[in-house]
């Protein structure tokens, strides 16, 4: 079950903007992590109109990971114009993060630019025996997640595989709180919770592979925050508004039947602006990850099986291991039991001025734990909870002095079936 993953990954995203930022709040929610990352909407500061920017590089990060370099590459021409436009207009801003970015973009562009074809050979010259050219080969695909038996249960076994009816419609509605809070120095981390999350998704297949994949269809169908006593109004209409954006979108996925994703794509309309169409890729993972791992052998009652992948994002890995417990069979009816542990390096960060560039490198730790019941016949899980807790180590230098900083995250998933 790795619908808790994308929290320690959102986490590790807002972390890494932490000193860029100097952000008053941060989460490690689905919600705000997108905020803080994709959508900063509290004003118009110089720290803000920065991080704007950063946000284009990040997509284009994404972008360029994802092996789409034309795209990547005006990613980073657009941030760079933003970026050289802002340096002009603030030229004592934060000097050495300013130049260290316009670096950074300067080498992407480079990188990602097609390379200059070589002019033909003048006709006096001598004739050269063309040296055989490399066949590029194609980008490799994501690879899967490693599922292994550990024990394979009571009699009577089963190798238990997905068998949705194609055009048969599953809607289901997730409901996402949190709390988090930051700690610098010797300063106690307090919690504080976050505007509750909604959100409707359907699911339906569209067909079947050659191979037994089944190609389907997820979409938003509704998506609310849900306003609590001692939320932030600010907070609350800045996530409004960006949810507003994403009521309807679709995203096209391949599943194996035994419930591993091999591919997914998020239509976006056209026009859609920049910070939605970010959060928008973001929220695809979460989507998407409402997932589960069946393994290739035969099981029964008692069943153990361990997962184990690797979750690549902004540069980040991380180390993912699911371990499942098959606690009962009634026809295509399973309910399952899951714990959850992550690790991951936080990719390094050059600071801010105010640092001095040093920021020590941070490490992230997540574990979760929940039950899930499946029904053979659909998509998405007719139930499901989850209970993660995650947690980021880092800290900063400003001369002499070590700023060491943690950021907690708690958060409680819940799934049900309409």
């Amino acid at each position: 079950m790795t619908f808790y993953g994308n929290q320690l990954r959102l986490i590790a995203l807002a972390a890494k903007n932490i000193f860029h930022a100097r952000a008053k709040w941060m989460s490690g929610s689905i919600v705000l992590a997108l905020l803080l990352v994709s959508a900063p909407a509290r004003g118009q500061g110089l720290d803000e109109q920065y991080l704007q920017i950063y946000s284009v590089i990040e997509q284009a990060d994404t972008l360029s990971e994802g092996g789409k370099t034309e795209l990547a590459r005006a990613k980073y021409q657009e941030a760079q114009t933003a970026l050289l436009k802002f340096k002009r207009d603030h030229p004592t801003w934060n000097v050495k993060t300013v130049s260290f970015r316009l670096n950074y973009l300067n080498e992407r562009i480079v990188a990602l630019s097609p390379k200059p074809v070589a002019p033909p050979p003048s006709v006096h010259a001598p004739e050269k025996k063309s040296e055989p050219k490399p066949v590029a080969k194609p980008a490799a695909p994501p690879a899967l997640a490693l599922v292994k038996l550990l024990e394979a249960g009571a009699e009577p076994r089963k190798a238990f595989r997905l068998q949705p009816k194609v055009g048969e419609k599953q809607t289901a509605v997730m409901t996402i709180k949190m709390a988090s809070g930051i700690g610098v120095g010797d300063a106690a981390v307090t919690m504080t919770p976050a505007p509750a999350m909604q959100m409707t998704v359907s699911a339906q297949p569209k067909g079947v592979t050659a191979e037994g994949d089944i190609n389907c269809d997820l979409v938003i169908e509704e998506i609310s925050v849900l306003e609590e006593a001692g939320s932030n109004p600010q907070t609350v209409a800045a996530l409004k508004t960006l949810f507003g954006n994403m009521k309807g979108i679709q995203i096209a996925c391949t599943k194996t039947a035994r419930g591993l994703i091999k591919k997914s794509e998020v239509i976006i309309p056209p026009g859609t602006d920049p910070m939605t169409r970010q959060a928008l890729e973001q929220m695809k993972d979460s989507i998407v990850n409402v997932e589960f791992h069946l393994p290739a052998e035969a099981i029964g009652p008692g069943a153990k099986w361990e997962v184990r992948q690797k979750l690549k994002s902004q540069g980040m890995t991380i180390d993912e291991t699911t371990t499942n417990e098959l606690v009962s069979v009634a026809g295509d009816i399973l309910t399952l039991k899951s714990s959850v542990a992550q690790s991951a390096a936080l990719p390094k960060s050059p600071g801010t001025a105010a640092t001095q560039g040093k920021v020590d490198p941070g490490k992230l730790t997540g574990t979760g734990s929940g039950t899930m019941t499946i029904d053979l016949a659909k998509l998405l899980p007719t139930q499901a909870t989850m209970d993660g807790h995650a947690e980021i180590a880092m800290g900063a230098r400003g001369g002499a002095q070590k700023l060491p900083t943690t950021i907690k995250s708690d958060t409680n998933i819940r799934l049900e079936a309409k």
